[in-house]
């Protein structure tokens, strides 16, 4: 039965494959937009014992313009945001209100000398510019902030890992234990009553297409079914740590101890070598290297890990709060789980990423991985993906994604009739010719760099090969109709 129900996917995926090269499957568009952050600024730390939000500004802004774009084609009810919003402008209240972040009253004098705002001048050109910040966000987010009560939908501790994954898988927080709950109950019962209890229960389960589920906080989540496309787009910090294989002691302490990456080749320079930065580098390979992006707060569901090497890592969700931890990561297998869920949900779902950060090229590189060709067939799979950097380099910043959005504003805005909308890789290759006229001299430093670990900015994309994802019009994937774009989608 289990083999009947593996070849019953893949005939579907092959079919939806298949009818996507002129049109995407029904239903309605919708979008993630994450705003993510590290722990060293989303709490207190020995050397600065305060929060400091402000690296959370720029990325609030840029979320929200990106907001505001997508509302004009998709409608906010089929956008769902996962940041620190209500979180961040508390935070630059009170600094507007005492000058500096608010800190322990012991801690004050130690604050305004690490911010210099010893006297009182100082201090209230501090305020203006906290004044300044605290407009911005205002500003650059009041669409959002009007329709969702003056918060994200998933604000302050909700923006984890696991809260990213719950709103792409469509699983509602709790739900999945509940499931669990009953599959164990259901071992207890005799075969009838098993069998009828399980056809209720899928039964209840199923998702309107035209619905998007409430999670249990109160926050949506992107459907199981009759959903056309999801358009996900992150701002945060991106990184990387060696394949981990076990602990080991180093100087009295206990860290991770990498893998031997042998003579496996590295993905940068073609050659084989040591973990470290040989050859001004680290060893890049999906078999030496696990890519990550941050997220401010943990989840405590430790077992959306056991598909990453965390050995030797602070795998502890009550340990210190400003420590690195796995369990403040969203990594490049959680994409591909939340991705697989999908098609096997959906076969067809077009699902488009913009990874707006440091190293997120190696977010993109499963999709060009012959083992998840051959074993999950990913080229079949309608999937876009963009970085804004390759998978060891630095990102240049909201520029491309601004540029990607101007790019599709004025290919939407065209009247269809008289031509008919590019698709989604005209749009791209339009997008990287003006990135880099915009950045005429990052571009003139990478062509006279001598060394691959020079560059920086470099934008990549990959796609699912055999899917025509790449062929689809811009209109079909990012435009809801009149009805579903301003129908308000957490009924």
């Amino acid at each position: 039965l289990k083999v009947e129900r593996e070849r019953e996917r893949e005939r579907q995926t092959m079919a939806a494959s298949s009818s996507s090269d002129s049109a995407v499957i029904p239903g309605n568009a919708y979008a993630v937009l994450v705003v993510g952050g590290t722990a060293g600024e989303t709490f207190p730390t020995p050397e600065r014992p305060w929060r400091d939000l402000g690296q959370q500004v720029s990325f609030l802004m840029n979320m929200g313009k990106v907001y505001d774009r997508l509302a004009e084609w998709i409608g906010p009810g089929r956008i769902i945001c996962i940041a620190m919003l209500r979180e961040t402008i508390g935070w630059l209240e009170e600094c507007v209100r005492i000058g500096h972040p608010p800190c322990d009253e012991d801690k004050t004098e130690r604050c305004r000398e690490y911010y210099r705002v010893q006297t009182s001048e100082l201090l209230e050109k501090k305020r203006a510019q906290y004044q300044g910040m605290l407009k911005d966000v205002r500003r650059s987010c009041q669409a959002l902030l009007r329709s969702n009560d003056g918060r994200a939908h998933y604000d302050g501790e909700l923006v984890t890992p696991e809260t990213l994954m719950n709103v792409l898988t469509g699983f509602c927080p709790g739900e999945k234990e509940a499931m669990d709950e009953e599959k164990t109950k259901k071992k207890t019962t005799s075969t009838t009553t098993t069998t009828a209890t399980t056809t209720a229960t899928a039964q209840s389960e199923r998702t309107k297409p035209d619905e998007t589920k409430k999670a249990v906080s109160g926050g949506p989540v992107v459907p199981r079914k009759g959903v056309k496309s999801i358009f996900l787009w992150t701002n945060t910090h991106g990184g990387h740590h060696a394949v981990s294989v076990g602990t080991e002691e180093v100087k009295g302490e206990t860290k991770p101890k990498p893998i031997d990456s042998g003579d496996i080749l590295c993905d940068v320079c073609s050659k084989p070598h040591k973990l470290d930065r040989e050859n001004s580098h680290d060893h890049s390979s999906l078999r030496t290297r696990e890519w990550f992006m941050l997220m401010p707060h943990r989840t405590a569901n430790t077992s959306l890990y056991d598909c990453v090497s965390t050995a030797g890592h602070v795998m502890d969700f009550k340990a210190e709060s400003h420590l690195p931890s796995p369990l403040q990561r969203f990594y490049w297998q959680h994409i591909f789980k939340a991705i697989h869920v999908m098609q096997e949900n959906e076969p067809g779902r077009v699902v488009v990423c913009l990874y707006q950060f440091c190293t997120a090229g190696g977010h993109l590189k499963w999709m060009e991985n012959k083992a998840l060709r051959r074993f999950h067939h990913t080229h079949r799979w309608p999937v876009f993906m963009m970085a804004t950097a390759r998978e060891l380099q630095y990102s240049l910043g909201i520029s491309f994604t601004e540029i990607f959005l101007d790019c599709l504003r004025e290919d939407l805005g065209r009247d269809s009739k008289s031509r008919p909308p590019p698709s989604l890789k005209e749009v791209y290759d339009r997008s990287v010719k003006k990135y880099w006229t915009t950045h005429k001299v990052e571009r003139d430093y990478n062509e006279r760099a001598t060394s691959p670990a020079a560059l920086f900015g470099e934008l990549q994309s990959v796609s699912g090969k055999d899917s025509g994802v790449s062929d689809l019009s811009v209109r079909d994937i990012f435009v809801n109709g009149a009805e579903g774009g301003a129908k308000e989608g957490r009924e």
